[in-house]
């Protein structure tokens, strides 16, 4: 079985009232009981709301004070689910002989892989159980009720375990957007660069390169899809491939682009190359737009000052 299966199986069989009022039973009598009665309310709460590092970590300010056998089992299993086998053999060797070597801790002793003779002290089994046996567990329900948290104290346990939830949960999602802003970051560069690769073969006229360079995602990212979708579209219209339809379904996907201008400048063109006469209403269209080198070399081919040509914009 695996070890973190173990230890749930150990908490699982626990008997949390029972130790509960074991202790405040002791603390009747004995003074350094009194803290352990706190301690050991605070740690249920940790454990049942998964803060075993928490939990694990008030079990280690406890001394060797006797305690019920059942108590070193709880302990060993939180440090388990805190900190796997490693931790769990640290906190084993840490306990006192007598809870080492009990035939209760067996279980312990092999998923740890201690051998018991390498452990100082080794006692008898017939000792041990004398020794553990005098830690009373009978149950007196009227001692335990009066030593018992109270209402107060219990409300600060559980705040206390609300505020690390809360802090555990902020960690986690500020984290998750840190993991999102980097992965972010990391795609924006990625399509950058394709974006820069692809301007730089049609530079050099390697128009079948373009369709290579840029990949789906370049070309579906909102960012970067009105220019890689243009860069195609220009390397397909520089090797006579594209038809009127194909500027026609740009300037509808992407109105606002900053390329819209060139976009129509191609498309009178290619209209123009295939005879079709609506050259002249998509050059009006490009005069009416903005000042720029487009609608104004437009606005010169409609007053009969230049002719349309292949140029660039």
């Amino acid at each position: 079985m695996k070890l973190e299966e173990f230890a749930q199986e150990e908490i699982d069989r626990v008997d949390i009232d029972q130790l509960s009022g074991w202790l405040a039973k002791q603390s009747l009598s004995k003074r350094n009981y009194k803290k352990l009665v706190e301690d050991f309310q605070a740690i249920v709460i940790m454990q049942q709301a998964g803060f075993y590092e928490q939990a694990d970590e008030r079990f280690t300010q406890w001394k060797n004070i006797p305690v019920p056998i059942e108590m070193y089992r709880y302990r060993m299993a939180i440090a388990a689910r805190a900190g796997g086998k490693t931790l769990a053999k640290k906190r084993f060797m840490l306990l006192p002989d007598m809870a080492k070597n009990h035939n209760y801790m067996k279980p312990w002793r092999k998923l740890v892989r201690v051998n018991p003779w390498m452990m100082s002290g080794f006692v008898a089994a017939g000792i041990l159980l004398i020794g553990l046996f005098q830690l009373d567990f009978s149950d007196d329900s009227a001692e335990t009720a009066t030593q018992k948290k109270s209402e107060q104290q219990v409300v600060a346990l559980t705040k206390e375990v609300e505020t690390l939830t809360e802090t555990k949960e902020q960690l986690a999602d500020k984290v998750k957007k840190q993991e999102q802003q980097v992965a972010q970051e990391k795609e924006t560069a990625v399509h950058t660069y394709q974006l820069k690769e692809a301007k730089a073969a049609l530079d050099a006229k390697a128009y079948t390169e373009v369709d290579r360079i840029l990949t789906k995602e370049v070309v579906e990212d909102p960012k970067t899809a009105a220019t890689a979708s243009f860069y195609q579209l220009k390397a397909k219209h520089r090797v006579y491939k594209s038809i009127p339809k194909n500027y026609s379904a740009y300037l509808t996907t992407y109105p606002k682009s900053v390329h819209v201008p060139s976009v129509l400048w191609m498309k009178a063109f290619r209209e123009q190359a295939l005879g079709q006469p609506v050259y002249q209403e998509t050059l009006k269209k490009l005069a009416k737009l903005p000042k720029s080198p487009a609608s104004t070399a437009a606005r010169d081919v409609l007053a009969g000052k230049r002719v349309l040509n292949d140029q660039d914009f």
